[in-house]
């Protein structure tokens, strides 16, 4: 889907195409934002259960 291509078909201001691209690279960064900040908290989650496997299997042995 190209909404500015669609907002041009349909005689659209300029400020109106303007507005929205910039509307519209605003949630794409903040998409790639959140989407790294989900892989960021996936790692972080990963690693807290190795540790918390490795701790549990150290006290295991005690």
């Amino acid at each position: 889907m190209d909404l500015i291509a669609e907002l041009t078909a349909i005689d659209t201001p300029p400020h109106g195409l303007s507005w929205a691209e910039n509307c519209i690279k605003e949630l794409l960064a903040q998409t790639q934002t959140t989407e790294q900040l989900r892989a960021e908290l996936k790692n972080r989650d990963l690693k807290i259960q190795a540790l918390i496997l490795e701790l549990t299997h150290l006290r295991r042995m005690r």
